[in-house]
């Protein structure tokens, strides 16, 4: 149950940045990343940084890679080793629309709550921006007792997780219930 890619890369990303120049195709400044999730260590991820500094992107390269390496498809990739993924959870940031009877928090939580009963070992788990539209104090709770509940909850093994974030606190350990 192991993700290991080395010098992955997201092909949509990687057009638009290339196409920048005039899409002369060799202006590209996307910087190829590697990922390593063992079978028991190193399962959940938590990436922090300012804004535009490609957290989410990285986070989404993963799962396509993971994705396209299910279905067998070609992995953009320099090489890839990945174990068997049977679910692919995402909390991405929603947009609000007058269609839909909740509020974004409220997407949020359902998404997240859906991860936290539904997932297994073998799952991977993309969380982008969690408790962001909340109060701070809020968002960090509510992040930090979601991180703790997977890193020490029933599923062990945890469920493989990117996790990226603006709240730096949940990188102190008092926040953080136990081995999160």
């Amino acid at each position: 149950n192991v993700l290991e890619i080395k010098k992955g890369r997201h092909l949509l990303a990687e057009a638009v940045l290339a196409c920048g120049g005039g899409c002369d195709g060799n202006t590209s400044t996307f910087i190829p990343n590697n990922t390593t999730m063992l079978c028991t260590s190193q399962r959940i991820h938590v990436i922090t940084g300012p804004n535009l500094s490609g957290k989410s992107l990285y986070a989404k390269q993963v799962a396509i890679i993971v994705f396209l390496a299910h279905i067998g498809s070609f992995v953009p990739a320099e090489s890839a080793f990945i174990g068997l993924t049977d679910r692919i959870f995402t909390r991405v940031v929603t947009k609000e629309s007058g269609n839909v009877p909740q509020s974004s928090f409220m997407i949020d939580l359902s998404q997240v709550s859906s991860m936290l009963r539904l997932a297994t070992s073998r799952s991977l788990l993309i969380i982008d921006e969690f408790g962001k539209g909340s109060l701070a104090a809020d968002g960090i709770g509510l992040l930090c007792g979601s991180l703790s509940y997977l890193a020490n909850g029933s599923i062990q093994p945890p469920p493989r997780v990117l996790l990226t974030t603006h709240f730096t606190e949940v990188l102190h350990t008092k926040y953080l219930a136990r081995n999160a």
